[in-house]
């Protein structure tokens, strides 16, 4: 298979260069292989299997799940469209700092994650970013209030420091 093409996409490592020494393109056998032939990755990648036809590949990148929470709870007004076009590709969102903030006080300076979220969204409104709890959509729902929103979101966060602990 051609570089430029895509088909190298279509199998491991491994059974790419198994096809490369039938072929004879490869005439000595990589040392590596063997010891991967007897202990193969645990999880395949998402080349080396057949996609569901007409369905995209999900790609989640890990603070996506940190950013749809964030905007599940809170609405952030006033400034915070961002150009495609302007050169200033390194201004971030108010989620996005929200997220750097949260992750500097836990990773960093070893707060939880309740204290550091908390810590993140005093930070945002002393920049004047203005966040306010989002409205309910369905008004069956039980009327929540803006505290009540925050500790939600918050013992959420402190679920998550929970289980990745484990």
């Amino acid at each position: 298979a051609n570089m430029a093409s895509r088909v190298y996409k279509a199998g491991t490592i491994v059974s790419r260069t198994q096809s490369l020494l039938q072929a004879g393109v490869l005439e000595t056998r990589p040392m590596w292989l063997d010891v991967v032939e007897m202990y193969p990755p645990l999880n395949p990648t998402h080349h080396n299997h057949t996609p569901e036809p007409g369905k995209p590949l999900v790609i989640n990148f890990p603070k996506d799940s940190s950013i749809r929470d964030f905007h599940k709870v809170y609405e952030v007004t006033g400034g915070e469209t961002i150009s495609l076009f302007e050169e200033h590709s390194d201004r971030l969102t108010a989620a996005e700092r929200f997220i750097e903030i949260r992750d500097h006080q836990f990773d960093k300076l070893g707060n939880s994650k309740t204290d550091s979220a908390k810590v993140a969204m005093e930070t945002l409104r002393k920049q004047n970013i203005k966040i306010n709890p989002r409205e309910k959509m369905d008004d069956k729902e039980e009327e929540e209030s803006p505290a009540d929103k925050i500790i939600r979101f918050l013992n959420k966060l402190h679920r998550e420091e929970k289980l990745n602990k484990k």
